[in-house]
C-alpha cells in the first residue's frame, strides 16, 4: 500500500477517492476518518461513501492499530491540517514518507486567536473579544463546556499549539492547492520549505449549472417569496470570517429599495447565526431572508440560480464552491479585494468586483447584471480552471511528485 489519506467526512471527498482508486489502482490507498469521541464507538460516515473507510477518533486504540505499520506509505496526506495532525506529524516527522496538506482555508490560521487580524475584520474582532473565541453548537450543556475550556485556556496554550503548528508545517513536503497565491502566503507566516502542486476536489460540473431552469426553481422563489425582486446573498455560513456585520452596515442603502437578501447561516456558530439574524432584520425588516435550515444540493443550487448578486467579504479563501457556482451560473460577484481568492480569479481574468468598488454603493449600478459576453468568459474560465479532467491530470501529477 502505498498511500495513507487522513479525510474529513465531507461529500467533497466521495469524487477524490474515485479518481485516486482509479490513478494509482485499488489496495493502493487507506482512508481514515480520525474525528471523533474517543468514548463513542466508530460510527458510518455520513457524507463519504466508500467501502474501505476506517473511522478511527485520533488517539484511540483502533487509531493506534490502523497506524502501526506506517513505514508502508511512500505518501501521507493530511486532508485538513488539524491540531491532531499537527501532533500526529511531530510524532513521526522521521518516516521517509513524503507528507502533503490539501488545504482547505481555515487551516493556515489556527487558533485564530493569534490570527484575529488576517481573518476578521473590525466589527468581527469586536464580537470575537466579546464572546471569548467561543462558538455555539446549540447545544447548552456542550456550550458551557466549550465556553469554560475556551475562557480557562491559557494564551500560552495557544502559542503553544501555534509552535506545534510551525513544526509540523516545516516538516510537510507538499502544498496542495489551486491558489499559489496562498502558499506565497503560507512562506510568509511560517518557516517552510514545502513546494506547491496544483489541487482540488472536484465536486461540480460548472459547465452545466447554467442548465439549472430547475424543477426546483420555481419552488423555491415561491417559498422565500423573492417575486420580482433583485436577490442577493450575504456571505456562506454561520462563520464569523464572513465578517457578516460590517456587510450588513455597508449595504444598509438598499433598505427601501426593491430587493431581498438570502444570508445562508444553517451551519457553523449558531450564537453567531442567531447575532447576525437579528441584525439583518432591523435594518432590512422582512426583506432580510436568514437561511437556517438545510437544503438539499438540487435546491441548493436552484436557490443559487435565483439569486442575482453574491458578496463575500471574507479575508481569507473561503466560500470558494459558492463563488465558483455563481460566476459559473453568470451571476455578479462582489468580493473582497483583501482575499487571495479575488486575487486569484482576477489572474484568471475573470470579471468581478470590489466590495470597495464605487459600483457596490450606488444602487442602480449595483443591480446591472454582466452582459452576455462577461458571463460566457467568467463561465468557460471556471468550467475549464475547475473541469473533472484537470483534477485527474492533478492528481496524477501529485500522485509521481
Amino acid at each position: 500500500m502505498e498511500n495513507l489519506h487522513f479525510i474529513p467526512d465531507s461529500g467533497f471527498m466521495n469524487s477524490f477517492i474515485k479518481s485516486a482508486e482509479e490513478i494509482s489502482g485499488q489496495g493502493q490507498n487507506r482512508y481514515i476518518i480520525y474525528k471523533g469521541n474517543l468514548f463513542q464507538k466508530p460510527s458510518i460516515p455520513r457524507f463519504v461513501k466508500h467501502e474501505e473507510i476506517i473511522v478511527a477518533p485520533y488517539g484511540s486504540i483502533l487509531f493506534k492499530h490502523t497506524t502501526r505499520n506506517l513505514n508502508q506509505y511512500k505518501r501521507i496526506f493530511f486532508h485538513f491540517l488539524s491540531n491532531e495532525m499537527c501532533d500526529f506529524i511531530l510524532r513521526n516527522k522521521n518516516l521517509n514518507a513524503k507528507f502533503y496538506w490539501a488545504f482547505w482555508g481555515a487551516d493556515m490560521y489556527l487558533p485564530p486567536q493569534l490570527f484575529k487580524n488576517e481573518i476578521y475584520d473590525e466589527q468581527s474582532i469586536s464580537y470575537f473579544n466579546k464572546h471569548d473565541s467561543f462558538v455555539s453548537t446549540g447545544n447548552g450543556f456542550f456550550d458551557l463546556i466549550k465556553q469554560l475550556k475556551r475562557k480557562l485556556t491559557p494564551t500560552r496554550f495557544q502559542k503553544k499549539q501555534l509552535i506545534n503548528r510551525s513544526g509540523a508545517i516545516k516538516r510537510i513536503d507538499f502544498f496542495l492547492h489551486y491558489n499559489k497565491s496562498d502558499h506565497e502566503l503560507l512562506l510568509k507566516l511560517f518557516d517552510t520549505q514545502t513546494k506547491h502542486l496544483p489541487f482540488f476536489y472536484f465536486e461540480y460540473d460548472y459547465s452545466k449549472l447554467s442548465d439549472e431552469k430547475d424543477l426546483n426553481r420555481e419552488l423555491i422563489n415561491k417559498k422565500f417569496n423573492f417575486g420580482n425582486s433583485t436577490v442577493i446573498q450575504l456571505g456562506h455560513s454561520a462563520s464569523l470570517t464572513n465578517n457578516h456585520f460590517c456587510l450588513l452596515q455597508h449595504f444598509s442603502f438598499l433598505k427601501n429599495e426593491n430587493i431581498k437578501i438570502i444570508c445562508p447561516l444553517s451551519y457553523g456558530d449558531m450564537r453567531y447565526a442567531k447575532a447576525v439574524a437579528e441584525k439583518g432584520k432591523s435594518i432590512f425588516g422582512e426583506k432580510f431572508i436568514p437561511l437556517t435550515d438545510y437544503l438539499s444540493k438540487e435546491n441548493y443550487a436552484a436557490l443559487l440560480s435565483r439569486i442575482d448578486i453574491a458578496v463575500m467579504n471574507h479575508l481569507r479563501t473561503e466560500a470558494a464552491g459558492n463563488i465558483f457556482m455563481m460566476l459559473a451560473m453568470g451571476k455578479k460577484v462582489l468580493l473582497n479585494s483583501k482575499s487571495n481568492l479575488f486575487r486569484f480569479l482576477v489572474e484568471q481574468h475573470v470579471q468581478l468586483f470590489d466590495l470597495d468598488n464605487q459600483e457596490a454603493k450606488n444602487y442602480f449600478s449595483l443591480i446591472q447584471p454582466l452582459n452576455d459576453v462577461a458571463q460566457e468568459r467568467n463561465r468557460k474560465i471556471i468550467t475549464d480552471c475547475f473541469s473533472a479532467q484537470q483534477a485527474v491530470s492533478n492528481l496524477k501529477q501529485i500522485f509521481v511528485s
